[in-house]
């Protein structure tokens, strides 16, 4: 007969699902949206039928983290669900909330580990996407005149230090 550990590590016999609790609540914290995760995780791997379950099921959990990291950064959501820090500077609050909200979707598309923070190196490609929003081409010069508006010891820029330069850059362009 199959048997299981409890919470405590003490085997069980399982001869009844009926007469056994798998799981205790008050011990155990699951996630509200488990179920469902499992539920759709074992149809995928049942139509797809692949030769390699644990390759397929890395796949899948990859491709279903990513979409959730994308729909997350389309509402500027952070995985906490919180939005990012305010930025610092009040023009940037002043600007219309469509504009506002662009800046945010391109700065989150490239915070990867949703730290509020991106790479320096992304820079000059976040500003790009910037530009083309203002219908304006962004050069590596203007990535690193943004950079010097900021703390040039760290490798990371954070959302209050990368949406006050934005502003002054585009600011300084005459375009808000």
């Amino acid at each position: 007969m199959p048997t299981f550990l409890d919470t405590n590590g003490h085997a069980h016999t399982l001869r009844d699902q009926d007469d056994v609790v798998l799981y205790d609540g008050e011990r155990i914290p699951i996630m509200s949206n488990l179920s469902q995760i499992i539920k759709d995780w074992t149809k995928a791997v049942m139509v797809a039928c692949p030769e390699d379950t644990l390759e397929f099921s890395r796949d899948y959990f990859a491709k279903l983290a990513m979409q959730g990291r994308q729909s997350r950064a389309l509402v500027g959501e952070t995985q906490g669900g919180s939005k990012l820090a305010l930025s610092a500077g009040k023009v940037y609050r002043s600007l219309p909330v469509d504009m506002q909200e662009r800046i945010e979707h391109i700065f989150m598309a490239f915070d990867a580990g949703e730290s509020g923070s991106i790479n320096k190196a992304d820079v000059f490609d976040s500003l790009k996407q910037i530009g083309s929003f203002f219908d304006v081409q962004a050069t590596q010069q203007d990535a690193n005149e943004l950079l010097r508006m900021t703390d040039a010891a760290a490798h990371q820029l954070s959302w209050p230090e990368f949406s006050t330069a934005v502003v002054s850059w585009v600011s300084d362009r005459g375009l808000i």
